[in-house]
């Protein structure tokens, strides 16, 4: 009777709870992989240490987290074998960090299940919700976190803190964090610059960019080698050739050509057009008896092989038979402010001001309104085969755009897109930034340069906190230092296993007491 009811009280799972100190035989550890942590301390990098105390911590149950810009899982649940073994072959990025961020995603990988979050950082963060608030949250709901400080010592560091850039030159900031004046070297393309930087201070510098690439990099030796290179991508190295077809003296579409070093300019009077092929063709102050037959024509056909036309309103432009370059000019028409429909590269940022009368075209499919005049369009782009014509609609007389400072900046940027050359921000990244190729998206978390598909890339840190190598925040209230300590747990223990155990005695029990009595 006995056996049965023990048998009977073991179907049904019976535990009692024991409150038991414990480290934790589950653990999610969060290790900074961020560019800081590439610091060298008495000759190794604060990554190395943070390896070397993972080892040290690893139990029967280990979850493993890279902590970057955006936090990534790599391991789940894993013993400890397997885990050494990633941690031997991890690498340190040069991204910046979301400690918080990485903190939420271990408490969600823990969910219900007991175990403890181990933050292996130099808690220079810079993104993302304050790592005391994420450690409080995940605490509130029973799960120990403990932040772990790799920082150790003062580090020395100067960085290329920020750059900000232009088609043709470049502002670099370059900090010292140090507490001492320091004499910094810059080598620019090989060339070298001098700075005198006092402590905690920063200077900037300006660079002409040419050719299709940059490099900036501080010669001076300190503990943090990430920022001590800038890289700028530019990639064009030829310049654009542009024809400027006219019979007047169009200073003012020539003088804002010729301040654009990367433009080789060469200017033409009708009925003289070179056969060469150019870039750009702009079409301006043109007497109309001098331009022979064929001549627009000819110009088209360049066009359909993937050059670009600028035709630019004149008077008496209603008499030019332009052969199909652009539709038929209906009249001369009443003019207005100068409204933008669509924003684009040469109308970003750009006031075009207003226009007293202005020829207007014929509206066909293939065109693209980009600025209007009461709904009436004055600059409009038309698609032709594998090249574009741009009617630039302002007549000179008539407006005081040519007097205005972003003159010469539409200019500069209608070549640019004339060609096809990229925005210079739209190339040099920082880290962390994500380049779309395709159906994939890639986290750039690498300084240096980088082909995606057909686009040449530049990235790198620019990162004024992540550069801090000795930062340190007042948010934290407590770091853990040696070994982890024991926490209070409820330890389940299932008395099934000891009651199948008993049974299973009483039932040998049993059978060797009837042999002894001699009944079997």
């Amino acid at each position: 009777m006995l056996v049965l009811f023990i048998l009977a009280l073991s179907v049904a799972d019976p535990s009692f709870i024991v409150k038991k100190d414990v480290i934790s035989d589950n653990i999610v550890f969060i290790i900074d992989a961020s560019a800081s942590s590439k610091t060298m301390q008495e000759g190794k990098t604060r990554f190395d240490l943070s390896k070397e105390k993972i080892k040290e911590l690893a139990t029967a149950k280990n979850s493993l987290i890279l902590l970057k810009s955006t936090p990534v899982l790599l391991l789940n649940n894993a013993d400890r074998s397997e885990l050494i073994r990633t941690i031997e072959r991890l690498q340190p990025t040069d991204d910046t960090s979301d400690i918080g961020g990485a903190i939420t995603l271990a408490g969600d990988i823990l969910g219900e299940n007991k175990g403890r979050i181990v933050v292996l950082s130099d808690f220079v963060d810079n993104k993302g919700i304050n790592p005391q608030l994420a450690k409080n949250v995940i605490e509130g709901k029973g799960i120990k976190v403990d932040f772990i400080d790799t920082k150790n010592g003062i580090a020395n560091n100067i960085g290329i803190t920020n750059m900000a850039l232009t088609d043709n030159s470049a502002n670099i900031y370059i900090k010292n964090y140090n507490d001492k004046n320091e004499n910094v070297k810059l080598s620019i393309d090989k060339k070298i610059t001098e700075l005198m930087i006092g402590p905690g201070n920063t200077e900037s510098l300006v660079i002409n960019l040419q050719g299709n690439g940059t490099e900036i990099k501080i010669e001076n030796t300190d503990d943090l080698l990430t920022d001590n290179v800038a890289y700028i991508a530019r990639p064009f190295g030829n310049k654009i050739k542009v024809l400027l077809i006219t019979n007047g003296d169009s200073r003012f579409v020539k003088a804002a050509l010729d301040s654009i070093p990367d433009v080789e300019l060469q200017i033409t009077a009708p009925p003289v057009i070179p056969e060469k092929d150019y870039d750009v063709y702009i079409i301006n102050q043109i007497n109309k008896d001098k331009i022979l037959p064929g001549s627009f024509k000819d110009i088209k056909t360049k066009i359909e092989k993937g050059k670009m036309a600028i035709v630019m309103a004149q008077p008496g432009m209603e008499k030019i038979n332009y052969e199909g370059l652009i539709p038929q000019v209906i009249n001369n028409t009443n003019g207005g402010i100068i409204a933008l429909n669509y924003i684009t590269r040469f109308t970003k940022d750009i006031d075009l001001g207003d226009v007293t009368k202005f020829y207007q075209l014929k509206n066909i499919d293939n065109e693209l309104n980009i600025a209007s005049v009461n709904n009436k369009s004055i600059i409009t782009l038309y698609e032709n085969s594998n090249g574009k014509v741009l009617y630039y609609g302002i007549l000179e007389s008539e407006s005081d755009f040519t007097l205005n400072p972003n003159y010469p900046i539409f200019w500069i940027n209608l070549l640019y897109y004339s060609v096809g050359r990229a925005e210079l921000n739209d190339i040099n990244l920082k880290t962390g930034s994500v380049i779309q190729y395709g159906n994939d998206n890639f986290i750039m978390d690498k300084t240096g340069y980088f082909n995606i598909g057909s686009k040449r890339v530049a990235v790198n840190l620019l990162n004024e906190r992540e550069s801090d190598v000795n930062y340190k925040t007042q948010e934290i209230n407590e770091y853990t230092k040696g070994n982890l300590g024991k926490i209070k747990s409820d330890v389940d223990y299932k008395i099934s296993l000891y009651g199948m155990i008993i049974c299973l005695l009483l039932i040998m029990f049993e059978f060797f007491y009837i042999k002894i009595r001699g009944e079997i």
